[in-house]
């Protein structure tokens, strides 16, 4: 695949750009919307491909938008969740990018969608997985999460939601798995992670597509024991766990821990 040896470049700049932030670069917020409509979504699994999706000292990652009018603010990627405003009409989400220290990546989506004033367009989550004989050697898969989507952001952006409490909620087109089959995902995440983990017992995990699970681990065999809803939809994400196993999950610009069973955000020095 002609990706490989680019994104092991880049994937290596982020990775010591992620060692070497101390405090995150502030990303703009869409602020009114009134007069224009809200798409949101989510952008997972493009770490294989070297591209994060996050922001931060040294660090750019955003989307590309075809239409409804200029670069969306804050590049429109904010901790891996896709938020912008658009005018109305059709536009098109072309892709997702990064660039550390000069070098560049960018991976092709080519969503097409209708915005419309007041309205919040869903895109759902957009799943990078690698699929040899494509042209880019990945295929998006689109999962309707957006019951999730609405929660995620009442509970991290309210401000976006004020005022619009009656806004028609609509998802792009698409063919789309249902939550059902995200799960899935998360679970089969989950496992992956806690066999990275090199440890036994129970403990929490977290990775790529929000996943954030408690996993018991004996030997070879790995279950995943349930979830909790995603905080961060950050690529890449950095697991840790201290003498006590208490996980601290850690993006450039942001650290979380898992204390009985609740997420922590852990203030930046």
């Amino acid at each position: 695949m002609r990706l490989h040896s680019a994104a092991h470049a880049l994937a290596t700049a982020v990775c010591l750009a992620f060692g070497a932030v101390t405090t995150a670069q502030a990303q703009k917020l869409p602020e009114h919307w009134d007069d224009k409509g809200l798409v949101v979504g989510q952008i997972a699994g493009t770490w294989d491909f070297g591209v994060a999706t996050m922001g931060g000292d040294g660090i750019t990652a955003g989307v590309a938008v075809k239409g409804g009018g200029g670069r969306p603010a804050g590049n429109g990627l904010f901790r891996g969740f896709v938020l912008f405003t658009r005018n109305e009409g059709e536009a098109t989400l072309s892709g997702a990018y990064a660039s550390v220290g000069g070098m560049d990546m960018q991976l092709p989506i080519r969503r097409k969608f209708d915005a419309k004033r007041g309205q919040i367009t869903m895109l759902g989550l957009m799943y990078f997985r690698k699929q040899a004989g494509t042209r880019e050697g990945y295929q998006v898969l689109a999962f309707d999460n957006r019951d999730e989507t609405l929660d995620y952001l009442r509970r991290t952006y309210p401000q976006l939601l004020a005022g619009h409490d009656s806004a028609r909620v609509v998802l792009a087109p698409g063919d789309y798995l249902p939550m059902a089959k995200l799960v899935e995902l998360r679970t089969a995440v989950a496992k992956n992670e806690a066999r990275h983990a090199k440890r036994e017992g129970q403990f929490w995990v977290a990775g790529s597509a929000g996943t954030l699970a408690e996993v018991k681990v004996a030997g070879d065999s790995v279950q995943v024991l349930r979830f909790l809803p995603p905080v961060t939809y950050h690529e890449p994400m950095l697991n840790s766990w201290d003498a006590s196993g208490t996980l601290t999950f850690a993006a450039p610009s942001q650290q979380w821990r898992v204390v009985n069973g609740a997420v922590e955000e852990i203030p930046r020095k």
